[in-house]
């Protein structure tokens, strides 16, 4: 069996989270300018034989999200972003949107319990990330996940390093 759960525009990426209580679905078409972060609560959505469509929502922040991993514990989603970008330059700019290898990056991290999400560190990464990573984060979300296992903080490679960071609050 199978059902519409959401309908979608564009290239589309999405993870389930470990509970299996949400999924995170990622929608971007340029060349019209739409670009959609969606959270589908509820395991009976995910569930084929369930007429429940679940609760959705859009993230609640105008950034550019390029990545996302869900904490193991399933209550937070760590959000690699553009910094200095929002969803509405890149609907406004559409197919003249450019990230450049160049680009700043932040990470948001958002706790859906709290229903808040926290701002961290900007930083640069590599080209071969640009080009290697993250045209396939899903993919690679499977085998690696930034969190640690007590989803207290993350881990992540910059230009100039390995970096550990603790979440505040």
């Amino acid at each position: 069996a199978s059902k519409k759960i959401l309908q979608v525009k564009g290239q589309t990426q999405f993870l389930v989270s470990p509970d299996n209580s949400r999924a995170v679905i990622l929608q971007e078409d340029i060349n019209i300018g739409h670009y959609a972060l969606t959270v589908v609560e509820g395991e009976a959505a995910l569930d084929p034989l369930s007429p429940s469509t679940g609760k959705q929502f859009e993230m609640p922040f105008n950034k550019v999200a390029l990545a996302f991993f869900f904490s193991p514990d399933s209550t937070k989603l760590l959000c690699l972003t553009i910094s200095g970008s929002s969803i509405d330059d890149m609907r406004a700019a559409k197919s003249r949107f450019q990230v450049s290898m160049n680009s700043d990056l932040t990470w948001i991290v958002y706790n859906f319990p709290l229903n808040e999400w926290k701002e961290y560190d900007t930083f640069k990464t590599t080209p071969y990330f640009y080009k290697t990573y993250l045209p396939f984060f899903s993919q690679y979300a499977q085998a690696f996940n930034p969190w640690a296992p007590d989803s207290r903080s993350f881990l992540f490679v910059t230009s100039s390093g390995l970096n550990h960071t603790p979440l505040v609050g």
